[in-house]
């Protein structure tokens, strides 16, 4: 006996595919555009809640606009450093964990990062600006950009474009990231495979 019987199969390929024709048909919900200069990364946020800030406080209130989708995100680069100054300093880093550091990144790439998430963009963001708490209080030193503790000393300016996509498509925006990630050639994250 099957473990899964074809009838199955052809049902979850339907949802598949109408999830995915409404992307085809739609493209994105929204997107949102926001500047980031790594400057503004203070060490007092690590302490006090970044999205109460007078520099971030517009930004994290439109994310919370659109927490229950699903989103991708993408980091650019919109200041001078280059692909190999950024991976330069992301090596020098200390008592985080680094970014993913491509073996073979892309050197005139302006993209520094493509990420999703299923809900709560906002969160994520947190996480990659390097402040993201466990419930202990304690500062987390797991994934992300931890822009915070690499970027500020650079003085790295970035734009961050939220792409919001309908609920259907949560489970797959790992199609959907890796589709962006092939396009826009990002310099530091997972290596895609085309």
């Amino acid at each position: 006996m099957n473990l899964i019987e074809s009838n199955t199969i052809k049902s979850w390929g339907n949802d598949i595919a109408n999830s995915f024709q409404i992307v085809a048909n739609n493209g994105y919900k929204s997107v949102q555009q926001f500047e980031i200069d790594s400057n503004d990364l203070e060490e007092k946020f690590i302490y006090e809640d970044i999205r109460d800030s007078d520099k971030f406080r517009k930004m994290f209130s439109e994310l919370q606009q659109i927490e229950n989708s699903p989103c991708v995100y993408v980091f650019e680069v919109v200041s001078n450093e280059t692909s190999i100054d950024i991976i330069q300093k992301i090596q020098l880093m200390e008592g985080k964990t680094r970014p993913a550091i491509k073996k073979n990144f892309p050197l005139n790439s302006r993209i520094l990062y493509v990420g999703k998430v299923k809900k709560c963009v906002w969160g994520r963001i947190i996480m990659h600006l390097g402040y993201h708490t466990h419930k202990s209080g304690k500062l987390s030193n797991s994934h992300g950009l931890q822009l915070y503790h690499w970027a500020t000393e650079m003085g790295l300016k970035l734009r961050i474009h939220v792409y919001e996509f309908n609920e259907d498509v949560a489970d797959y925006m790992e199609v959907i990231e890796k589709k962006f990630a092939t396009s826009l050639k990002p310099i530091i994250g997972k290596e895609t495979v085309t």
